[in-house]
């Protein structure tokens, strides 16, 4: 994919979950990302065999949250919890 495709997908994403995050309620963003975050593991259960490799792809994406952070503040509206 290229990198265009994956800002599209990553919007489109955004898109498809918006509508089951509720601003007044912070359980609804907290199951939402917990379902997106076990598709994704279900996703790479598939392509990757070695559980070893889903492993370290989930140890390196620790290293990423404080950088990931930064940069979400500036899609999502902290304040009324909307994403853009």
């Amino acid at each position: 994919m290229t990198d265009e495709e994956l800002i599209k997908l990553q919007q489109d994403l955004f898109i498809v979950v918006e509508k089951y995050i509720h601003p007044e309620d912070i359980q609804s963003l907290l199951l939402t990302s917990g379902v997106l975050l076990k598709t994704a593991i279900q996703l790479y259960t598939v392509g990757l065999v070695d559980n070893a490799e889903v492993e370290k792809i989930l140890d390196f994406s620790k290293s990423s949250i404080e950088p990931l952070r930064e940069r979400t503040k500036e899609m999502i509206d902290i304040e009324n919890r909307t994403l853009h």
